[in-house]
């Protein structure tokens, strides 16, 4: 068995409530502006740490960026095993955009 980390990101047009709608619905590769995932698989004898990282240009008209992280076993593990996340680190970067 393996344990499963990962990372997704998508940038919407619409504010915070239609882009939790379109992430609900499962929509992200049609209606976000942009949606990037990455998984990473570890075998369950590994030790230490285990980092996933990923990176997006935001799209220009983006008013939300989402990110969602996760953490777990294989979908028919027994028994349940709690899987944890942490150091957790986000940078954003800003540009300021040129005037009209």
């Amino acid at each position: 068995m393996q344990n499963r980390f990962q990372i997704r990101l998508a940038a919407f047009a619409e504010d915070a409530i239609g882009a939790r709608e379109i992430w609900v619905r499962g929509n992200l590769d049609e209606q976000s502006l942009l949606h990037v995932a990455k998984t990473v698989k570890v075998p369950k004898a590994a030790h230490g740490w285990t980092t996933v990282r990923s990176i997006i240009d935001v799209p220009a008209g983006a008013k939300v960026v989402l990110v969602s992280l996760a953490a777990g076993g294989a979908e028919n593990e027994e028994p349940k095993v709690a899987h944890y996340l942490d150091d957790v680190q986000v940078r954003l970067i800003t540009h300021e955009a040129p005037l009209p």
